[in-house]
């Protein structure tokens, strides 16, 4: 009798437990992949050495084909802050191998990458075939600590994303605006064969909707798309974790079958109404939500904005409903029960 009367909260927990995977997917601090995004951070193997950092212009559509305002978009690390607005600099489109003159006014089309650099006369002596024009960015860049540290990018004073590597103060984390948690923690990348936190799409190719999630890359990239990382991290990162998503998923909807099938039974033998037939229905939304992931990573290895509402929505009216018609089920089968 007490396993019967625990299962409306495991049912509960289970869902709690897979809304909250579902909502650790966040790729920026507002959950928005649209505009300037940290791309790339690079900070040597000890503070003092050449650092940068490169920013990815996230604009929708085609390479090139619609730009982004530079004003007030400002680099934050403990060193200090720094208006890239001011600054003349040159950004590369990739897939179109541009070199285009930005800021002081001129904006960054989307799909171009700019750099920040802690030295620029470091940065040409390190990169001599490099015909980028990087920002000069020696008012914030040169002490990043490899080990622990973070940086914020803000424009207007808005957060629009952060990345932290590995344990960096909350002083800090104060001083430089991080807010919550996405993209903080991350493996340090200092070390003696110092390494880049980088975004890579799982497809290689730049996607609004999905920027990719920052991974070590020991192959570093400055001014250009983050290279992918090594096949196994690829497949820890994104065909691992979409399977367990998809099975969780799945699992779930069984367990409801299963409830379901238990309930015509005590229909049949006790000849009184259990509603089971809602046992099967209220489940539903979570088949949406794994129908909408699975389309998803299939086609573009992510959940964007949409996929998310649809998603999530779906699997928290499911979780409502499940919850109110095992609750109905349960003091059904009590009084069943306690008439024998």
């Amino acid at each position: 009798m007490k396993h019967k009367k625990r299962l409306p909260y495991i049912i509960a927990m289970l869902m709690v437990l897979v809304m909250g995977l579902a909502a650790c997917g966040e790729l920026t601090p507002s959950g928005n992949t649209t505009g300037f995004l940290l791309n790339e951070v690079y900070s040597g193997s000890a503070a003092g050495g050449l650092q940068w950092v490169e920013i990815l212009a996230n604009a929708s559509g085609k390479d090139g084909e619609n730009s982004l305002d530079l004003t007030g978009l400002t680099l934050r690390t403990a060193k200090g802050s720094l208006d890239l607005s001011k600054q003349k600099a040159t950004a590369l489109i990739p897939t179109k191998s541009d070199l285009l003159e930005v800021g002081q006014g001129k904006p960054v089309p989307g799909g171009a990458y700019l750099l920040v650099v802690s030295s620029v006369s470091n940065f040409k002596a390190a990169f001599p075939s490099s015909k980028a024009v990087p920002f000069d960015g020696s008012s914030v860049l040169g002490d990043l600590d490899p080990k622990d540290d973070a940086i914020t990018l803000l424009q207007g004073g808005q957060l629009l994303d952060q990345v932290g590597w590995g344990n960096p103060s909350q002083s800090l984390l104060n001083k430089i605006g991080v807010s919550g948690s996405v993209n903080l923690s991350l493996s340090s990348i200092g070390g003696d064969n110092p390494k880049s936190l980088g975004r890579t799409p799982p497809t290689g190719a730049r996607d609004v909707n999905k920027p990719g999630i920052f991974t070590i890359h020991e192959s570093v990239s400055p001014g250009g798309a983050v290279p992918q990382p090594r096949e196994k991290y690829n497949f820890l990162l994104n065909e691992a974790t979409n399977v367990i998503t998809i099975v969780g998923g799945l699992i779930l909807f069984l367990v409801f079958v299963m409830i379901a099938v238990i309930a015509r039974r005590f229909e049949t033998l006790a000849q009184q109404r259990t509603y089971w037939q809602l046992l099967l229905l209220a489940p539903i939304g979570i088949m949406v939500y794994n129908v909408v992931t699975i389309l998803a990573f299939i086609s573009r290895g992510s959940l964007n904005d949409q996929d998310r509402w649809i998603g999530f929505t779906s699997l928290f009216i499911s979780g409502i409903a499940c919850a109110a018609v095992i609750n109905v089920f349960r003091n059904i089968a009590k009084d069943i029960l306690a008439a024998e």
